[in-house]
């Protein structure tokens, strides 16, 4: 939201055994309204903003194997605040809960605390701006890299290297 938003979603369903690329592209150039679709290559996300905010209602994600992911915002602010996320993954239902560091999500990263297990992780803004310079992650053990196209994580989409 990481550029890293969808991060925190689907890393917990896919099994890395070396470095796995993904590509997030925005839909109608606006991820907080339209939401994205993130690929690899054995690998599909489509995500939609809800009420076309995903910055005050949040999102919902449908990936290829059939998982779905049900992200609220906190208090009606999830850059701000956080987000609840419920993964059901074919019958496991997994919870996480995000809360923005400093109150600002975007600039600061997130920490991400789970309810299935004590790994969790945390993000990292690049330069205090993710929207411009993407971040570092580690989320279940996996450290990654995002990096925004155009500096625009937003607008333009994103990839994501998971190592």
């Amino acid at each position: 939201m990481k550029a890293l938003l969808s991060l925190a979603i689907f890393i917990s369903s896919v099994s890395f055994a070396a470095t796995q690329k993904f590509e997030t592209i925005c839909k109608q150039r606006d991820c907080f309204k339209y939401g994205w679709t993130t690929k690899s290559q054995n690998y599909v996300l489509d995500t939609n903003c809800k009420g076309h905010n995903c910055r005050q209602f949040g999102w919902a994600s449908i990936a290829k194997d059939h998982s779905t992911y049900d992200v609220n915002c906190i208090d009606g602010a999830c850059f701000k605040n956080g987000w609840t996320s419920v993964q059901n993954d074919r019958g496991l239902v997994l919870y996480d809960i995000a809360f923005c560091r400093n109150s600002n999500c975007l600039e600061r990263g997130w920490v991400v605390s789970t309810g299935y297990d004590l790994m969790g992780g945390n993000v990292n803004c690049n330069h205090d701006n993710c929207s411009e310079f993407g971040g570092t992650s580690v989320w279940r053990g996996h450290p990654s890299k995002t990096t925004c196209y155009n500096q625009d994580c937003y607008h333009e989409g994103w990839t994501l290297e998971v190592f």
